[in-house]
Formats: C-alpha cells, sequence, structure tokens
C-alpha cells in the first residue's frame, strides 16, 4: 500500500502546537492540492493508497478532490474531537503515535472497536506484537524487515 503523510513543518510531538494561523492553513491545503493533482494524473488502485494527515484542512481538500481515496486520520495523542474528524472526512482508520502517554491497552482497545487503529513508527518487534494483541491492525515502520515479522507472527 502506498502511504502518503502530509506533514510539514510543525512537528507533531511538539506539546506547544498551537492551531494553525491562516497562512498555516494555506499551506496545508496546497501542499493537500499539489498532491491530489499527482495522484489525480496517476492511475491508481484506490485500495492501495491512503492519505494520511495531521491537518483537517488537508484531510478536508483530500475529501473534495479525490473523494474515493482512503483518509487516515494522523494523531500524536488522542484529540477529543477525533472521532467526529473520522466521520467529517470520511477517515478509513486512525494513525496513532503509539508511544503516546494516551494509548493504554484500555484505550486502544476501546478505539479499535470504532475504527480501524494504525500505529506508527513502530521500530521495536516486541511492541509491534503488543500492539497487534491489543487490536492495531497494522504498524508503520523504519525498521520492517524486523517489525513485520513479529507483527505477523502473533495469531490473533
Amino acid at each position: 500500500m502506498l502511504a502518503l503523510s502530509l506533514i510539514w513543518v510543525k512537528h507533531a510531538n511538539d506539546d506547544a502546537v498551537k492551531p494553525p494561523c491562516e497562512e498555516e492553513i494555506a499551506i496545508e491545503r496546497a501542499l493537500a492540492q499539489a498532491v491530489c493533482e499527482v495522484l489525480g494524473s496517476l492511475e491508481v488502485d484506490r485500495q492501495r493508497v491512503l492519505i494520511s494527515s495531521f491537518s483537517i484542512h488537508a484531510l478536508e481538500v483530500c475529501l473534495q478532490l479525490l473523494p474515493h481515496i482512503n483518509r487516515s486520520y494522523l494523531v500524536e495523542g488522542l484529540p477529543e474531537d477525533w472521532k467526529s474528524v473520522i466521520d467529517r472526512f470520511q477517515c478509513c482508520s486512525l494513525n496513532i503515535w503509539h508511544e503516546h502517554e494516551d494509548y493504554t491497552r484500555e484505550t486502544v482497545e476501546r478505539l479499535t472497536k470504532q475504527v480501524p487503529v494504525y500505529a506508527y513508527t513502530v521500530n521495536c518487534p516486541i511492541r509491534s506484537a503488543e500492539l497487534k494483541a491489543w487490536g492495531v491492525r497494522g504498524v508503520f515502520s523504519d525498521c520492517a524487515n524486523k517489525v513485520f515479522p513479529a507483527f505477523n507472527d502473533l495469531q490473533k
């Protein structure tokens, strides 16, 4: 699967991130539009492409321009409005940063009953197996050759 994450200057792990200003929103929208233009020019199987973003503005543009392409809401901690964002932008999944303190076993199990959950930057095989046991559908990793065998070997 081709996963495109619409991330630009903001850093997800910056706890002091403020809501985007108008200039940042314009950049987020422009980036999403550029990605949509490129994807729109390609012959892609919609089931093999996922656009993932922290930005609700980017998700909105992607829904408007490429409604047939899967979208995922990318989050660090769990925002209070996460479910309304998923519903509003017709996201097929929630991508979480597995190291954030919000994601206990109980929280992840509750989330997975509502929406498919994927975890990003999981580089430890033991952690990937633990997340799968909690109900996470898949992981994004910098070390796929180490992590995916552990994730896939765990019977659910």
